[in-house]
């Protein structure tokens, strides 16, 4: 599930935008009518309910991930592939983020001085 997605910045945005998108939807606002009265996202989320960006949403489920995983025994198998490495050819162009990486990214967000790149 999204626990262990490692989203770039253009999945994050196409998530926000989809997810602003939906709000508007639901609350009845048209584009135009944001464009005109130049509504920002921030005070639809707060029409809404004081919903938070979705960037929160899939930090939340991923540190939920973090803590089953941390809790199971040591032989449990998803504990084991939380560091595993699989050799492949590695494909042209910029190498994609693993999960351990966004795992280290949350953490440094949390406690920057604490954790070594």
């Amino acid at each position: 599930g999204a626990e262990s997605w490692s989203l770039s910045k253009t999945n994050l945005n196409a998530l926000n935008v989809f997810h602003h998108s939906a709000i508007r939807w639901i609350l009845g606002i048209k584009m135009s009518e944001v464009r005109e009265k130049k509504i920002k996202n921030i005070d639809i989320r707060k029409k809404f309910g004081s919903l938070q960006d979705i960037d929160y949403y899939v930090k939340k489920r991923a540190w939920t991930y973090i803590g089953k995983i941390v809790r199971q025994q040591e032989d449990s198998l998803p504990k084991k592939l939380l560091g595993s490495w699989l050799q492949c050819p590695r494909k042209q162009g910029h190498p994609q983020k693993s999960s351990r990486s966004l795992y280290v990214a949350m953490l440094r967000s949390v406690i920057p001085d604490q954790i070594s790149p």
